[in-house]
């Protein structure tokens, strides 16, 4: 074994009480970074698993090309024809990576009531489809009463709980509506006054339209601003009141998402060659559906760096005190070693080893800190307010492997650079002062 290594060891034992707070201040910095990025990790987690499942958008979005994305509903008008639906629809069916897709039409307009009238926005999809894009756990995606699949009725209804209070269904239920990564399978009574509304929208070419429609069911859209005004409904009652034939989207879910690039490289260049303008997008990119995902990741991407370097710093000034003061009160000791044949890089590279065997031993500790806090946590399955969901996220910390790793690594540089300054600035004097140095 390396001397040098070997005199570290030893007085890293020997001396553990004054390198102390090294220690702790290691370990706490270890567990806030490792704690904080596996809220943020589970934080993105949710918010994927919410659009990619929940909200059934798949891997990709294909429209036409000649909406202006403003917003969700200034392009209402844009659709794919009946022509350029059987051509892309044909290409889906023959594309081996192709999981499964579905199509969608966004409306606005009225919902109205014997007693009461209120704005919505709807979403018309495939509902048979829309089941096989919400998948297994999220299959229920129901408060109270039924989803669409289950009902079975055309003009069968699920609306926002905000909005059903508004135009008079009462919510009873208290308990959890999720468990973890999806809804919780129970059926809850649904209790409205009249379950029959009429959606009143203008149709295409201009004229008021109106649709009788029946709520069999209350949805939680997943976020607060759209629960007062969000009605989930079958493609064709959505057609009926637009009078139209056409789709404003198609979601595309494929069965690896390595193959993402290849089929949007070869739907692009199918639909060049037909004449059919399309946007192919990734949700996660799209102007419109994915700008909330992407303004709360830059949010916490910022308000990571800015707790990070927080740590960082604590840490970095504990250390160089600490280590300052331990080399300072190791003077004759430093002296002695020079007296026997060490010279200063032998003097750097033991307090080296010393900072990288402190920062060893605050790592596991913080490592043992994590794993103790995040079962902790797994067991209360302790509930926050986000701002921004309209129901209760569950708090959890499951950093991954990398970033112990790499937080390991980064902390044992810190303390091993820490120790270079002091110890070099000892090893720099003279013997004969270090010998005899109180």
């Amino acid at each position: 074994m390396n001397p040098l290594r070997t005199i570290a060891w030893r007085n890293v034992r020997r001396h553990w009480h004054r390198s102390l707070a090294v220690l702790l201040s290691i370990s706490a910095g270890f567990a806030a970074i490792c704690l904080f990025e596996g809220f943020i990790g589970e934080i993105r987690r949710e918010f994927e698993d919410g659009y990619f499942y929940r909200g059934m958008y798949g891997h990709l979005i294909v429209e036409s090309s000649d909406k202006s994305f403003k917003n969700l509903l200034d392009d209402i008008g844009i659709f794919l024809d009946m022509d350029q639906q059987s051509a892309l629809e044909a290409f889906f069916d023959e594309s081996p990576e192709v999981d499964v897709y579905a199509r969608f039409v966004h409306v606005a307009g009225l919902v109205t009531t014997r007693r009461s009238s209120t704005a919505f926005i709807g979403v018309g999809h495939d509902v048979a489809k829309g089941v096989k894009l919400r998948g297994e756990v999220w299959k229920w995606n129901v408060v109270e009463g039924e989803p669409l699949y289950q009902s079975g009725g055309e003009a069968d209804i699920n609306v926002g709980v905000r909005l059903a209070a508004l135009v008079g269904c009462r919510s009873e239920w208290r308990g959890a509506l999720y468990r973890r990564g999806g809804g919780i399978f129970r059926h809850r009574p649904l209790h409205c006054e009249t379950a029959d509304v009429q959606l009143q929208g203008t149709s295409l070419s201009g004229r008021m339209n109106a649709v009788d429609a029946r709520i069999v069911g209350t949805i939680d859209s997943g976020l607060r601003e759209l629960d007062d005004k969000f009605i989930l409904m079958p493609l064709e009652l959505a057609q009926e009141l637009l009078d139209t034939h056409g789709i404003g989207m198609y979601v595309v879910r494929l069965k690896n998402a390595d193959a993402i690039s290849g089929f949007q490289t070869r739907l692009s260049a199918f639909a060049l060659s037909g004449g059919i303008p399309i946007q192919i997008t990734r949700w996660q990119d799209h102007p419109v559906h994915g700008l909330l995902y992407r303004q709360t990741m830059s949010l916490l991407s910022v308000f990571r760096w800015f707790v990070l370097s927080i740590v960082v710093v604590i840490v970095w000034m504990t250390l160089v005190t600490t280590l300052t003061r331990s080399v300072i009160e190791r003077t004759r000791e430093i002296g002695t070693l020079r007296s026997i044949g060490y010279n200063r890089r032998h003097i750097v590279v033991l307090f080296m080893w010393e900072g990288f065997f402190l920062a060893a031993l605050g790592c596991a500790l913080g490592w043992g800190l994590v794993a103790l806090i995040a079962a902790g946590l797994e067991a209360e399955e302790l509930g926050f307010d986000s701002g921004i969901t309209s129901y209760e996220m569950i708090l959890r910390v499951s950093p991954p492997l990398e970033v112990y790793v790499l937080v390991a690594l980064f902390l044992v540089t810190l303390a091993m650079l820490g120790a270079v300054r002091p110890a070099l600035r000892v090893a720099r004097g003279r013997i004969s002062d270090a010998l005899r140095h109180i």
